[in-house]
């Protein structure tokens, strides 16, 4: 209420000097501050075990996924033989504008195992037909070629239904998959693995930048068995992901209630209500 800053708030020093604070006896102050130390050591130790139940989680679905491909024994096929293969256009700054119609996708759009969706960098109405050539469907796969691979992992995402239509910008890469190989799911969790992340590692420049050029991308083998047992192998990937994600869910929920809890502490105790 104090705060005069248009823009940003600031405090003067002489209301901060004249701000009021309830001051029961110090004996009281003492007893106060006992019990919200024994409280919020509780919280403190709850919050670290739910967020190490959390990466529990994330671990067992990676070493699920691990097990998956690690046990699938069949022919092998490089990627450029079971998908087109885009290579981003490097539009000119000067084309993105809010106003205008036509999605674009970034690097800051490939998130790892997730799509980040931006508002504005848009493109002309006109470009649909003069670089219909970097245009990828809802479901494609889409991978950073600078920073391909981060802490987290592999920067790869599916293209979501908000995309579809857009236009690849320089530095992504889109994989449209050939369907009657590869069910575009499958080589999605693939591409999750640690096999590609040594891949990646294995021919990126670290010295600098680290860059995944495309070609070495079409290179990356991938295990190809039947379509069957490749739906059977997504089938059971969505189903335990669908279990992960309930479970991460809950965690997340503890997590925010047990902040509610410190809050509300906080206020009991400096309302006489402690």
């Amino acid at each position: 209420e104090l705060s005069d800053g248009a823009n940003i708030n600031n405090l003067k020093f002489s209301d901060l000097g004249e701000f009021e604070v309830p001051l029961p006896s110090l004996s009281e102050q003492k007893r106060i501050v006992a019990i919200l130390d024994k409280a919020f050591a509780a919280i403190d130790m709850a919050i670290a075990n739910t967020k190490k139940n959390l990466q529990n989680v994330r671990e067992l679905f990676e070493s699920y996924l691990e097990g998956v491909f690690e046990d699938e024994i069949s022919e092998r096929k490089a990627i450029h033989e079971i998908s087109r293969v885009i290579n981003g256009y490097a539009f000119s700054s000067k084309d993105f504008k809010s106003t205008n119609k036509v999605r674009s996708i970034k690097i800051t759009n490939v998130g790892v195992s997730e799509f980040v969706e931006e508002d504005g960098n848009c493109l002309p109405e006109s470009f649909r037909s003069t670089h219909s050539d970097v245009m990828v469907k809802k479901g494609n796969i889409v991978i950073a070629l600078t920073r391909t691979i981060i802490s987290d992992g592999l920067k790869v995402a599916l293209v979501p239904q908000q995309y579809d239509g857009a236009l690849v910008n320089q530095r992504v890469a889109a994989l449209i998959v050939n369907e009657k190989l590869v069910n575009h799911l499958y080589l999605f969790n693939f591409l999750q693995t640690t096999e590609v992340e040594k891949y990646v590692l294995a021919h990126v420049n670290t010295l600098m930048q680290p860059n995944l050029s495309i070609n070495d991308l079409k290179k990356l083998s991938v295990p190809c068995p039947s379509i069957n047992r490749q739906n059977n192998i997504v089938g059971k990937l969505e189903i335990f992901k669908s279990e992960i994600k309930e479970l991460e869910n809950n965690y997340w929920k503890k997590l925010e209630s047990l902040e509610e809890m410190r809050k509300s502490l906080l206020e009991r105790a400096f309302s006489g209500k402690l």
